[in-house]
């Protein structure tokens, strides 16, 4: 799994992205950096607020493509060029599932198969 921190278009929001082999899924993460501050702070509780704005790519095969990523976070940030080409390696390294993670990704796939 690949993990890079973009600039945000907004100052106070943080933004993520990645890729994720096991979830064969690129994801992005969108966070409001005052909420998450007034939560720290104690100003805020996490059932008042969620500082999470997005979280897209937590499934399996989700975000297929990094035109697909780029799209759902169009409003949030941009991915720069050279994020983009490292993502494009994450994506293209050989991965191989551990058995636990096989066995993880079938019951993602059949989840009543396992009831």
């Amino acid at each position: 799994m690949s993990r890079y921190s973009i600039p945000a278009i907004h100052p106070e929001h943080r933004a993520v992205v990645g890729w994720d082999s096991p979830l064969a899924s690129f994801f992005a993460e969108i966070i409001d950096q005052r909420i998450e501050i007034a939560i720290e702070h104690g100003e805020l509780s996490e059932d008042d607020a969620d500082p999470m704005l997005l979280w897209i790519g937590a499934t399996l095969g989700e975000i297929h493509t990094l035109e697909e990523l780029q799209r759902a976070i169009a409003s949030f940030a941009t991915i720069p060029k050279d994020v983009v080409e490292q993502l494009q390696c994450d994506y293209d390294q050989p991965w191989s599932p551990s058995s636990l993670q096989q066995s993880m990704r079938r019951l993602q796939i059949q989840p009543d198969s396992f009831s």
